[in-house]
């Protein structure tokens, strides 16, 4: 895959011109932003659940993993869940970022977790 996309820069020209590295530096901000925040909080009562979200990139190794929060624990943080919280909840977080699941109830094999897990959608919510 790689190869072909440098194939397509190579022929257009790209490779040697500073368009190239802007192009893999907006890549490379854009697959890593996220992971580098030390403010994540994952919200889930599925044990894979944070498996997942590292198999995809959405979170770093050391990221903190609770079942149940507090308004306390999540202000001013990035929560990733795909659970159902309460809006005190998400308004006092900077970001709420869901992975729409299907899934039915109780707690499953990552393998599963894979098929069930859809896409993600990050959300503001903000109290007035």
């Amino acid at each position: 895959m790689m190869t072909h996309i440098l194939r397509i820069l190579r022929d257009r020209w790209l490779l040697g011109s500073g368009l190239f590295i802007l192009w893999l530096a907006v890549l490379f901000y854009a697959t890593t932003a996220h992971i580098r925040a030390s403010d994540q909080i994952v919200i889930s009562r599925q044990s894979h659940f944070v498996d997942l979200l590292r198999e995809r990139g959405l979170v770093a190794d050391a990221v903190q993993v609770v079942k149940q929060a507090s308004v306390d624990m999540v202000r001013h943080r990035h929560i990733i869940t795909s659970e159902r919280l309460p809006l005190d909840l998400m308004a006092a977080a900077s970001h709420v970022t869901v992975i729409e699941m299907a899934a039915p109830l109780g707690d499953l094999p990552l393998r599963e977790l894979r098929f069930y897990a859809d896409v993600e959608s990050t959300y503001t919510v903000r109290k007035r």
